[in-house]
């Protein structure tokens, strides 16, 4: 007998299948993958698995519970299956990535490595959300990727397990979580009224009716998503840079909450547009809209998470916001383990270098001499770079010091507009 039952939880509700008297399904409504049509299974709220599960559910959510005791059935390919199990011991509190999923599969299996494409496939197809924590896969740099229930929902799962900030005030859901007994009863969070998720529902749609696969395919090898690469994981509609500006300016008075949702999206594209209106919303704001929107960007820098998000972003709003103030949280970014906070403290400087002001890029520049991530090298030589425009003296100054312990691709990028022999001097040491 196929049986079905809807449940309640603070991050939205799920529906639940049994097969067999085993779970065969749990899925967020509207989830990517759910099954649309379950009108051939028996409504049984009453059936013992669907009563457990609601317990468990309910511990978990209040902080009780890191792994489910539940006869399970899911149902999959071969290969799917593999992955599944794999997901199923990765530990509460902890997370893997795409690429690591992909080697110990490959080792289990004695096989090739399996592609980033499969492994991605696999894991978005898992159909017991939360019980095969598919949510603790990440990018290679720990930075959120895809999830078909929603990086907001994936964002606060991570933060559940790792007893973060219970009332997930970064990942759109605004109210306090309470016991999952009490939503049981009816208290669930509505995080968007009607006409805001109309209004979502509309620019998501202009998005897909917009996209084209075979950009989209192009856009993930650019954006080297592959396992192990430094966009592992992360999906495009295949949309052009011009389209989204112009999709930005029409829409770019809509509420900060719609905003913030578009930037956790899946889809790069989504991210890259959310960008976009707080860029322009940010320049035409008084002091209280400029305060929202940059605490709004450093709550969401896990879903900053490509080079061009940060370019796009990071000296418009950041290093404009601290012009004024006290520079601290720029070091603070800088001494980040994540690869896009690093590379969002050096960029926010460029605003200063426009204004013929170089300390705190000096600074920052001499803090990730010893990076090892290729994009902060390309980065900060680009500053040096823009430093030597407005002074050259200012950036030999900093060369003649640091330049025989630069990586290789930093000092490329930062003398790439000195004259021939003074750029072979810097190359072979001999400056």
């Amino acid at each position: 007998m196929k049986r079905k039952c809807r449940i309640q939880t603070p991050l939205g509700e799920m529906d639940a299948l049994v097969e067999c008297d085993a779970l065969s399904g749990l899925w967020f409504v509207g989830q990517k993958y759910a099954p649309k049509d379950l009108g051939g299974w028996m409504e049984d709220s009453d059936h013992p698995v669907f009563v457990a599960l609601r317990s468990q559910l309910a511990s978990y959510f209040d902080g009780e519970l890191r792994s489910f005791d539940l006869p399970l059935s899911p149902k999959g390919t071969p290969f799917q299956m593999a992955l599944w199990a794999l997901l199923r011991t990765i530990p509460s509190g902890e997370t893997t990535t795409y690429g690591a999923l992909a080697r110990q599969l490959g080792a289990e299996r004695e096989s090739p490595t399996p592609s980033a494409q499969a492994v991605g496939g696999a894991v978005g197809r898992n159909p017991l959300s939360i019980i095969i924590p598919c949510h603790r896969v990440v990018g290679t740099n720990g930075s959120l990727t895809g999830y078909a229930g929603g990086l907001d929902r994936k964002a606060a799962l991570l933060a559940l397990e790792k007893g973060e900030d219970p009332t997930f005030r970064n990942w759109g859901v605004r109210a306090e979580l309470v016991s999952a007994r009490q939503k049981a009863a009816g208290c669930l969070v509505q995080p968007f009224e009607g006409g805001e998720r109309g209004m979502l529902n509309k620019i998501q749609g202009q998005l897909v009716t917009l996209s084209n696969p075979e950009d989209a395919l192009f856009l993930q090898r650019y954006f080297k998503t592959g396992p192990g690469e430094y966009g592992e994981g992360d999906i495009f509609r295949g949309i052009r840079v011009p389209v989204l500006r112009r999709l930005s300016k029409e829409n770019q008075d809509i509420p900060l909450e719609l905003v913030e949702r578009l930037l956790r999206s899946d889809y790069h594209e989504e991210r890259f547009l959310a960008l976009l209106i707080l860029v322009h919303r940010y320049a035409r704001g008084d002091k209280a809209v400029r305060t929202d929107i940059y605490d709004s960007y450093l709550g969401h820098t896990r879903f900053i998470n490509s080079w061009d998000l940060v370019d796009l972003s990071s000296e418009q709003i950041v290093g404009a916001y601290l012009a004024e103030k006290s520079k601290a949280p720029l070091y603070q970014l800088a001494r980040s383990s994540s690869l896009w906070e690093r590379r969002i403290a050096i960029l926010a400087t460029f605003h200063y270098i426009k204004r013929g002001i170089f300390d705190e890029t000096l600074a920052i520049a001499g803090m990730l001499l010893s990076d090892s991530e290729d994009l902060i090298h390309k980065a900060v030589g680009w500053m040096l770079r823009e430093v030597g425009k407005r002074d050259l003296q200012r950036e030999e100054l900093f060369l003649a010091i640091h330049y025989n312990q630069m990586p290789r691709t930093m000092l490329r990028y930062a003398i790439e507009k000195f004259p021939l022999d003074k750029r072979l001097g810097y190359l072979k040491g001999t400056v």
